[in-house]
């Protein structure tokens, strides 16, 4: 039995999403695994293009979402992030 370590529960959801620079430009789209209250799980053609920090932006009720994003680990195509608020 494993015991899940995480902080809050994730959510699948395999919807599109995009990246965006922290000085707006866009990045590249993304396809957004899964998600909690404090991270996401995403997927990218491209992974050599993903910055360690960008806004991640989620279409989410009719709203547009951009929550600071910090990769925390990278496998293949696919990297996992934290988010963070700005001091």
């Amino acid at each position: 039995m494993s015991i899940e370590k995480r902080k809050s529960k994730r959510v699948e959801r395999n919807t599109s999403a995009a990246l965006v620079s922290v000085l707006g430009t866009a990045i590249t789209d993304c396809v957004l695994k899964d998600i909690s209250a404090t991270g996401a799980r995403l997927a990218v053609e491209v992974p050599e293009v993903v910055p360690d920090y960008f806004f991640l932006k989620i279409e989410e009720h009719g709203q547009q979402l951009s929550p600071k994003c910090r990769v925390r680990w990278r496998i293949g195509n696919e990297f996992g992030v934290e988010f963070f608020r700005q001091a």
